[in-house]
């Protein structure tokens, strides 16, 4: 596809079996950088926080979108060979491991109002994967919740980063960077995930 505007809504898509991860940045509108080596359990998506970048990324389970602006999907797989697939935004783009792809577009009609021209109350946006890419295959599908872009704002300034929600991460941010992620990931404001962070440093500390 041809490159995305610069003003353009980031979100990154990561397929594997047999479901879709989603990453969005946070206040500073710039995606995190990430490393396959990083993968664990409580970092499914490999984000490398030394990467100031990726200190307010957010991952929610579900994906929104503004409508009226340009959307540009950065694509990975984690495993094997998926596609990422919504006939309704006309997008079919392959998510190979080891290989990114994006594809931009723009959401011109939110969810309700689809609801209303279609009148299908349970209209929804999807997206499926369209790549046989074993037996769990056909789990693989994600609704879409396109909003106005008021609604969006407002439901993006309500994420919680990945770190505030894993405050175990911590400990992969480098020392120079603690700071800075206890502002940017909002941990600053959570009394009980700063109690989480104390325990790891005094361990830390003990060994």
């Amino acid at each position: 596809t041809s490159e995305a505007p610069s003003d353009s809504e980031i979100v990154e898509i990561m397929g594997y079996q047999f479901a879709w991860k989603l990453r969005y940045p946070g206040g500073d509108d710039k995606l995190g950088s990430y490393d396959y080596r990083l993968t664990m359990a409580i970092n499914p998506m490999g984000v490398d926080f030394t990467d100031q970048n990726s200190l307010d990324d957010f991952s929610p389970g579900q994906m929104y979108l503004p409508k009226g602006k340009p959307i540009k999907f950065q694509i990975r797989a984690r495993d094997v060979l998926h596609s990422v697939y919504s006939p309704h935004f006309r997008l079919k783009m392959d998510a190979v491991p080891g290989m990114p792809t994006s594809f931009w577009f723009t959401a011109t009609k939110t969810t309700e109002e689809m609801r209303l021209e279609t009148g299908n109350p349970e209209f929804n946006y999807e997206i499926a994967c369209a790549e046989i890419c074993g037996q769990g295959h056909f789990s693989m599908r994600l609704i879409v919740v396109v909003l106005e872009p008021d609604q969006y704002k407002k439901w993006k300034s309500e994420q919680q980063s990945i770190i505030q929600r894993e405050p175990d991460l911590m400990r992969f941010v480098p020392d120079n960077l603690k700071e800075l992620a206890l502002i940017k990931s909002g941990l600053e404001k959570s009394p009980k995930a700063n109690e989480n962070i104390n325990s790891v440093n005094e361990v830390s500390a003990s060994m």
